[in-house]
């Protein structure tokens, strides 16, 4: 056996070797996770479910953002429609120059984005003032977990009721 299969098979060896022991690495380190959020579920499920509200509503900004986009470029292809008169096979295409023409002049892209991440930053902030004041307030006055994690979904789901995103 020559010099470079042995390498070979010893770079298989402790290649094999490596990952072996990154997977049992990752397996352990998920199973300790697991292990101290169930063991501190009364002090971990708020931050869990605000994790969850900010996810959710960070993700009805875009999705509102998107919607808006979609309506411009709905109402451009209807008006290109009715007035091109253009037989050809690509009738459901919006012209490029006439897209970009009319998202600078009448639909601002780039404000309509600065829009949406301001949102984000007002849901953020204000969600993070409600969380501390309901953990402060559940510190001083012994509130449960329950109660806590409720009022903070509750108050999550304020935004989506007011149709502030």
């Amino acid at each position: 056996m020559s010099f470079a299969t042995i390498y070979a098979v010893f770079l298989a060896f402790a290649l094999d070797a490596f990952i072996l022991s990154s997977a049992n690495f990752i397996v352990t380190v998920i199973e300790f996770t697991v292990m101290g959020l169930v063991l501190n579920a009364d002090i971990v499920s708020p931050y869990v479910v605000f994790s969850g509200v900010v996810a959710t509503n960070i993700y009805l900004c875009y999705a509102n953002f998107q919607n808006r986009c979609t309506e411009v470029k709905g109402f451009i292809l209807h008006y290109w429609q009715r007035e091109s008169q253009n037989t050809s096979i690509d009738q459901d295409t919006i012209p490029t120059k006439l897209l970009w023409f009319i998202c600078d002049r009448v639909f601002p892209i780039e404000n309509e984005i600065c829009l949406m991440f301001r949102n984000m930053a007002l849901i953020v902030t204000f969600l993070f003032i409600v969380l501390s004041s309901i953990i402060f307030f559940g510190d001083t006055f012994n509130i449960s977990a329950v109660v806590s994690t409720i009022a903070i979904f509750a108050t999550g789901t304020i935004s989506g009721w007011l149709k502030i995103v």
